[in-house]
């Protein structure tokens, strides 16, 4: 069973009341706190049903499946660093495959389930028709299991778990190529309608010290396949970044702006996710600060630290410029 946090989705631990003629089992993500882990532990468990950790008992899965049992896999959260990379709503997240590597390995269908509000203290148990599998690839059915999530999420938006960000980019390494993760586009599917993974390059002010950051930039431009990379320099040192193809946008500002301006101008020019310092000013931390974008990587470089939220760990020896911006390249993701 494909189940996701829409509705009261607590009501899935009722199934065991519901339909007796089933052994159902859930795989379950321990919480943090050891006595509100064993409270939910307790509340889901009345029922009948059985719960697995995901990260000890998956074989326990396999033999509750062989024996006739009914498995339960939440597929609407991100999978983290370990997961399959694919569109869901048209932007890539991290996907697991847990339930379509199960299903493919023992042979069995998989039945979407979703739980809707109907009114007040009502819900509505919507079960859609089993999936019968073709083929062995897991990253194929995880795509329909997607397709299928989305088509759950628009027929009830608000009843959705929206709060968990499945799309918030992972930290440190928000990049794929370091650790070389894997990322499955369906087939079909029209690249050209990928929403951007939106990253500011905060330039030096200088011809020199830009040209310093061109392989740290391309190391950036290369780290993942959905990448938008727009540039923030200073007008005086823009020619440096005008013939230069790694870059998708460009935004100029001038000594005289001040801090609250240039922060208008970068949320008028895209709604980035991530800024990447290579020059720590005032202005410019202060402008994209104020500018709303959630993940802010720099230098630690005094009281500027405090408008940054990632800091590179700091190179045990001294290294040269072009060095050191490959180094917080390679901090977040890209493979130097």
């Amino acid at each position: 069973m494909l189940l996701s946090h829409t509705g009261n989705w607590e009501l899935y631990s009722h199934l065991g009341k519901r339909s007796p003629e089933y052994r159902y089992g859930v795989v379950y993500q321990t919480l943090a706190n050891p006595f509100i882990d064993s409270y939910v532990r307790a509340a889901r468990t009345q029922s009948g049903i059985k719960l697995f950790d995901r990260r000890t008992q998956l074989l326990s899965c396999v033999r509750f499946l062989r024996d006739g049992g009914v498995l339960a896999v939440l597929v609407d959260q991100g999978a983290g660093y370990a997961g399959l990379w694919m569109p869901l709503f048209g932007k890539l997240t991290s996907s697991s495959t847990l339930a379509a590597s199960l299903a493919l390995r023992m042979g069995l269908p998989v039945v979407p389930l979703a739980i809707t509000t109907s009114g007040r203290a009502r819900w509505k148990l919507d079960v859609s028709e089993p999936i019968y599998l073709k083929g062995d690839d897991p990253e194929i059915l995880t795509a329909q299991i997607n397709r299928l999530l989305e088509e759950q999420i628009r027929r009830a938006p608000a009843d959705w778990l929206w709060a968990h960000n499945r799309w918030k980019p992972l930290r440190p390494h928000f990049l794929f190529a370091r650790d070389q993760r894997r990322v499955f586009f369906p087939p079909g599917f029209d690249r050209s309608t990928l929403e951007p993974f939106r990253i500011l390059i905060i330039a030096p002010d200088s011809v020199a010290e830009a040209a310093a950051i061109f392989p740290a930039v391309r190391a950036i431009k290369e780290g993942r396949p959905d990448i938008s990379l727009t540039v923030l320099t200073d007008a005086r040192s823009a020619e440096a970044w005008n013939d230069n193809r790694l870059k998708d946008h460009l935004i100029e500002w001038h000594r005289e702006e001040s801090a609250f301006s240039l922060s208008s101008k970068i949320r008028k020019a895209a709604r980035f996710e991530v800024a990447i310092f290579f020059a720590n000013t005032w202005k410019t931390s202060l402008a994209v600060w104020g500018a709303g974008i959630p993940l802010r990587v720099g230098r630690r470089c005094g009281f500027k630290s405090w408008l940054y939220n990632q800091h590179p760990a700091e190179p045990s020896q001294p290294l040269d410029p072009v060095q050191m911006n490959l180094h917080i390249a390679h901090s977040v993701g890209a493979n130097i």
